[in-house]
């Protein structure tokens, strides 16, 4: 079976890219005859081999259009020299419209990977009318794939719902060997003015699909009963600005600290200090932060999108509250502060969650799913 895959992920290129990332790609490709990948990168790199059989082209654009249109070229020249059986993309849009238009042309079966709830949601539809245009788009393109691979039972009730074609829930597997094992303190990190403090932490980038400024304001709510609290801040983003102004408005700029953004290998330390996450996000894919917390045995406060209902289970590995309730995120930060030796029994129950899983079994997933959509669409039931 060789696999063409069309996707986003610099690190793949990358020599100091995360390992994590092009060893689960070199897995895939252990239940593959070949795997192809075409990935945009930022700057100009050379062609890359992972293993015997996996192979990733770099595609240097700083412009998503550009991107476009170098990675259908390439994938033209790719079609042209291999016999390619399935083209995969890492999304139904700016990938997707590649592997769609690719996929009609030489008459290649096409999954489409939807790792993120975005489409028909209102929060990301009102931010722009660009994203109206784009969610007609995705929605299409899932609609005429021969097969759809979504992460959690979420999106594969709204994949079934939107499309008629097959759906395949495989979760996104995570490398957490490091993180079971996370211990640090704060004198490693020069933040030992918060020793004997309640840490609250936030791991991702400042955008505004994250909303942040929800969780700052429950901070604000918080502390007005717990003043030792503090809200670490990891990751860095476009709306870094905004917080910093809104953390100085609220006064709170003895409670929340900016780390910036961190290494990959070093995010397990600030799970190992705080007490608990939070992700606040109006949607999600999956929640790889959640996920890294868990495996860490902390508790987690999720807004009911990713995989809230799966991973975070209400009350028993965590705590589930709706999307933009301030209100109830406050409260449930006072609840775990409150109650110290539920919010431990929590972390433990998420940690039994997420560390049964294993790459070796999502890659053979993978590779029956490409055989699965291969075998459907050369008996008539492809939708090119």
């Amino acid at each position: 079976m060789n696999v063409l895959m069309i996707g986003l992920d610099p690190t793949l290129a990358i020599d100091n890219g995360a390992e994590n990332s092009k060893n689960r790609h070199i897995t895939y490709g252990k239940y593959l005859s070949k795997l192809i990948i075409i990935t945009k990168v930022p700057k100009k790199v050379n062609t890359k081999k992972l293993s015997e059989n996996v192979i990733v082209h770099p595609v240097s654009s700083k412009n998503i259009l550009f991107f476009i249109f170098k990675s259908f070229k390439i994938s033209e020249k790719i079609c042209k020299l291999e016999k390619i059986d399935i083209i995969m993309t890492q999304d139904p849009i700016f990938t997707g419209i590649v592997g769609y238009t690719i996929s009609k042309r030489y008459k290649i079966p096409l999954i489409v990977q939807l790792h993120g709830d975005f489409l028909d949601n209102k929060h990301w539809l009102n931010r722009s009318f660009i994203n109206r245009v784009l969610n007609t788009i995705g929605k299409y393109i899932l609609k005429k794939s021969n097969g759809v691979r979504v992460v959690s039972r979420r999106l594969e009730k709204y994949a079934k719902k939107v499309c008629t074609n097959i759906v395949f829930n495989i979760p996104i597997y995570n490398d957490l060997e490091r993180f079971e094992k996370c211990n640090t303190t704060l004198d490693k990190h020069n933040l030992t003015k918060y020793r004997n403090k309640k840490i609250i932490l936030f791991v991702g980038r400042l955008a505004p699909e994250k909303n942040v400024p929800a969780l700052i304001k429950a901070l604000a709510i918080v502390v007005k009963k717990y003043p030792n609290t503090v809200l670490m801040i990891v990751g860095d983003g476009p709306e870094r600005k905004k917080l910093e102004k809104l953390v100085a408005k609220l006064e709170l700029e003895n409670n929340v600290v900016f780390i910036g953004a961190v290494k990959p290998d070093k995010v397990v330390n600030y799970y190992g200090l705080c007490d608990t996450l939070v992700l606040p996000s109006n949607f999600e894919g999956w929640g790889r932060v959640v996920v890294e917390a868990c495996a860490c045995g902390k508790p987690v406060i999720m807004t009911d999108v990713g995989c809230a209902g799966e991973v975070i289970i209400n009350g028993k590995s965590g705590l589930v509250v709706p999307v933009g309730n301030v209100e109830a995120l406050a409260e449930k930060l006072i609840y775990l502060i409150n109650n110290v030796s539920i919010a431990k029994k929590m972390g433990k129950t998420g940690k039994k969650i997420v560390i049964k899983h294993n790459i070796e079994e999502t890659a053979k997933k993978i590779a029956k799913m490409c055989k699965v959509v291969a075998n459907e669409s050369s008996h008539g039931h492809s939708k090119n």
